[in-house]
């Protein structure tokens, strides 16, 4: 949902900036650096655990512990896994699935 318009507001851009500096600008997932590309890193991807519903303002998905900044490679190997198998609550508690 990244062209959904709530990631354009100020909500969003705050608590996408506080899980970013929480998680110290690495991938929660393998531990590489998104300062982005003038650090010659992705850019950080802050995903939401819980998948938020489609919804114009914040909802209760939208909360900081509910928060986590991947790297693109491992938020499109998360986003892949829930796409193709109709999962919509992942059981880890940083969102990806338990092998």
């Amino acid at each position: 949902m990244p062209g959904h318009p709530y990631y354009q507001t100020t909500h969003w851009n705050g608590l996408r900036s506080l899980a970013i500096k929480r998680d110290r600008w690495r991938c929660q997932q393998c531990g590489s650096g998104v300062r982005g590309r003038k650090m010659n890193e992705p850019r950080p991807v802050v995903d939401h655990i819980k998948p938020r519903p489609k919804h114009n303002g914040p909802t209760g998905a939208d909360r900081l512990d509910n928060l986590v900044t991947l790297c693109l490679p491992c938020h499109n190997r998360k986003t892949h896994y829930v796409d193709h198998s109709k999962v919509t609550t992942l059981t880890g508690a940083d969102g990806f699935p338990i092998e």
